[in-house]
């Protein structure tokens, strides 16, 4: 009896395995620490949202008000793009837009993404 439960528990792991195509993915020690520090940013990011989300909410509700005091004309900001691009180190695209550049990074690099979001969570849960 015993027998026969790790036959379907090992049947089982292994379908979800096969489903998910882990077993495709190849962890190194320098993956393993790259997904562990997206976890730990993800947290650090939650944990300090939900700990200090007035001043974030201030913050936000600032730039949405200068925004529409720009757009209703009533003042004038300027945003020089090719220095705050060459200062966030992102490269001038002809063909495409940076949207479509994160969404491609994104895709490559679900694994990252998953383990951000999962600590993230994590740190709004506790914060």
């Amino acid at each position: 009896m015993v027998d026969t439960q790790t036959q379907a528990s090992a049947g089982w792991i292994s379908k979800i395995k096969s489903s998910l195509h882990i077993d495709n993915f190849q962890f190194s020690s320098n993956k393993l620490i790259e997904i562990g520090m997206y976890l730990g940013f993800g947290f650090l990011i939650g944990y300090i949202l939900k700990r200090f989300s007035a001043f974030v909410l201030i913050v936000v509700l600032t730039l949405l008000g200068l925004f529409l005091l720009h757009q209703f004309e009533i003042i004038n900001l300027t945003l020089n793009i090719d220095k705050l691009r060459a200062f966030l180190g992102i490269e001038h695209m002809a063909d495409s837009s940076i949207f479509s550049a994160y969404w491609s990074w994104a895709k490559a690099n679900i694994i990252l993404l998953l383990s951000f979001f999962i600590g993230f969570l994590i740190g709004i849960r506790l914060g």
